[in-house]
C-alpha cells in the first residue's frame, strides 16, 4: 500500500516523458497495423506488455527516489542510530543478508564482552570449573541468539523492543542467580571441609600427637614408625569416614591459599611448608581411595607436626571468608565488582578499564562511549570471590536496562549500506525493463526511448568537481 508521498510522486509522473512516449508508441503501433506491416494481435500485445512494464518502472523509480532521499539523510548522520524500519520494506534476499550480518555481529559482541569481563581485575575472579565454563559459553551463545530474536521481532513488528529487552534482561538475571546458587552450594561444602580440617588438626596436635613418654617407650620397642603410622591412619580415616576426605583438595581450590603456598615456597625459611602440605594431601588421597589397607609414609606424621599449625590457621581463615560469603544474598556486589561507566579522562587513566566495542551493526552505543571499571577495592579480604558468569550476565543486563544497547536500531553506516544495496537492485530492475522491453519496442516503432538513468561515463563526469577558469 503506497503512502501519500508515493501517491504524489505517482501523480507527478503522469505528466513526465513516459506518457508522451507511450502515446507515440500506441499511435505508431496502430499505424503499422493499419498498414498491415505487423499482425494486430502480436504488435498490440507487445505494446500492452510494455505499458505494464512502464508502470512497474515508474514504481521502481519512486522507490529509488525515496531510497536516495533516505540515504542522503543517513549520510548526514544527524542521529548516529536509526530505526530498523526503512522507507521501503527490504527485499527477501536483503532480509536474509541482514539476518546473517546482525546475528553474526551480536554473537561477536557477546563473545567480546565475555572476554573483556575476564580481562578486568582477573585476580578477583574465582577459579572456574570446566562444567561452569561450559555453561557460561552456552549462555553467551544463547543470549546472543535471544538478542537477535528480539531484533528480528522488532524488524517484523511482531513484538515491541521493550518487551523483548525485558525478556533478555530476565534471562540474564536468572543465569546470574543460578551461578550464585551453584557457587553457594560449593562454598557450603568448602566451608564445611575447612571447619572440619581445622578441628581435626587441632585434635591431632592437642590429643593424638605422641607424647615424649610414648616416643621413648616406642623407641625401646623399635616401633616408633609403626606407631606414628597407626596414629596418622586412624586420624585420617576418621576424617574420611565423616565425609571430609576432600578437605585438603577443597582448600587447594581457593586462590588465596595457593598464593600463600607459593609465597612460602619462595621464602628461604618456609619452603618446607609446601612439601609438608603435599605429603598430607597425598595421604588424604590414599586413604580416601583405600581407607582400610592404605599404607602411609612416616613423613606424614612429621608433616602434620611441622605444618599443622600453619594449615590450621589457613583453614580457619578460609572458613571465615566462606562463611561471610554464605551470608551474602544474590544481589550483593561481592559476586561482581565491575561496572559500566561513561568514557572520560579519569576512567581512561585507570589500568584495566577497557573500552567496550558496540555491535558491528550499530557501530556506537546509544548513549556514549563506555568502559568497564572495577571497584577500587575488593569487598572482602579474599581476592578471588567474583564469578565470571555473574559478571557477564549483570553487565549485559545493565547495557540493556540502561538503554546503551538498543535492539530496534541500526547504525547509519550499516543502514546506508542496506539502502545502497536496495537502490542498486531496483535500479538494475529499471535498466532491465528498459533494455529488454522499452528500448527494443521504441526502435521497432521508430519512437526512441530515452532512459533517465545515466550511463557510467556520465555518472562519473557528474561526480567530478567543476574545472576552475
Amino acid at each position: 500500500m503506497e503512502s501519500c508521498e508515493d501517491a504524489a510522486e505517482a501523480a507527478h509522473e503522469e505528466g513526465e516523458s513516459e506518457e508522451p512516449w507511450m502515446a507515440a508508441v500506441m499511435s505508431a503501433a496502430h499505424a503499422q497495423v493499419r498498414a498491415q506491416t505487423w499482425s494486430e494481435h502480436g504488435l498490440l500485445s507487445r505494446v500492452c506488455f510494455a505499458k505494464e512494464q512502464l508502470q512497474i518502472l515508474k514504481k521502481y523509480r519512486r522507490i529509488c527516489a525515496r531510497l536516495q532521499r533516505y540515504g542522503a539523510q543517513l549520510l548526514s548522520k544527524q542521529e548516529p542510530l536509526v530505526s530498523v524500519h526503512f522507507p521501503i520494506a527490504p527485499l527477501p534476499n536483503t532480509r536474509v543478508s541482514m539476518a546473517e550480518g546482525i546475528s553474526r555481529a551480536l554473537v561477536r559482541f557477546c563473545r567480546q564482552l565475555h572476554e573483556t569481563t575476564l580481562a578486568v581485575a582477573p585476580e578477583r575472579l574465582a577459579a572456574i570449573s570446566p562444567i561452569a565454563m561450559t555453561k557460561l559459553v552456552a549462555f553467551v551463545n544463547d543470549v546472543a541468539a535471544q538478542l537477535w530474536d528480539v531484533t528480528q521481532q522488532a524488524i517484523d513488528g511482531s513484538c515491541s523492543a521493550d518487551k523483548g529487552k525485558a525478556r533478555v534482561v530476565a534471562f540474564c538475571d536468572d543465569f546470574a542467580s543460578e551461578c550464585i546458587r551453584e557457587e553457594l552450594t560449593a562454598i557450603n561444602a568448602a566451608r564445611s571441609n575447612c571447619d572440619a580440617l581445622a578441628c581435626a588438626i587441632r585434635d591431632f596436635l592437642d590429643k593424638r600427637r605422641l607424647t615424649d613418654r610414648q616416643i621413648k617407650k616406642s623407641r625401646a620397642d623399635e616401633s616408633t614408625g609403626a606407631l606414628q603410622q597407626a596414629v596418622c591412619r586412624k586420624w585420617i580415616r576418621g576424617i574420611v569416614r565423616r565425609g571430609h576426605g576432600g578437605a585438603i583438595r577443597s582448600l587447594r581450590t581457593r586462590r588465596r591459599f595457593n598464593e600463600a603456598m607459593r609465597a612460602n615456597a619462595l621464602h628461604e625459611n618456609d619452603w618446607w611448608i609446601a612439601t609438608s602440605v603435599q605429603d598430607i594431601e597425598d595421604a588424604f588421597e590414599l586413604m580416601s581411595r583405600n581407607p582400610e589397607d592404605g599404607e602411609l609414609n612416616n613423613c606424614v606424621y612429621y608433616a602434620l607436626e611441622r605444618a599443622g599449625n600453619w594449615l590450621m590457621s589457613r583453614a580457619i581463615a578460609e572458613g571465615d571468608v566462606l562463611r561471610w560469603m554464605e551470608e551474602q544474598d544474590e544481589t550483593a556486589a561481592c559476586w561482581s565488582s565491575i561496572s559500566i561507566v561513561s568514557d572520560n579522562p579519569e576512567a581512561a587513566m585507570v589500568d584495566q578499564a577497557p573500552l567496550l566495542q558496540a555491535p558491528g551493526h550499530l557501530g556506537v552505543f546509544a548513549t556514549t562511549r563506555l568502559r568497564l571499571l572495577a571497584a577500587p577495592e575488593p569487598l572482602c579480604d579474599s581476592a578471588a570471590n567474583e564469578l565470571a558468569g555473574v559478571r557477564m550476565a549483570r553487565l549485559l543486563a545493565a547495557l540493556l536496562r540502561e538503554g546503551h544497547l538498543p535492539l530496534d536500531r541500526l547504525g547509519c553506516d550499516y543502514a546506508n549500506r542496506i539502502v545502497v544495496c536496495e537502490y542498486c537492485k531496483y535500479e538494475r530492475a529499471v535498466l532491465a525493463i528498459e533494455s529488454d522491453t522499452l528500448v527494443p519496442l521504441g526502435t521497432l516503432l521508430q519512437v526512441p526511448y530515452e532512459s533517465t538513468i545515466p550511463d557510467l561515463a556520465t555518472a562519473q563526469r557528474a561526480q567530478q568537481p567543476p574545472h576552475s577558469p
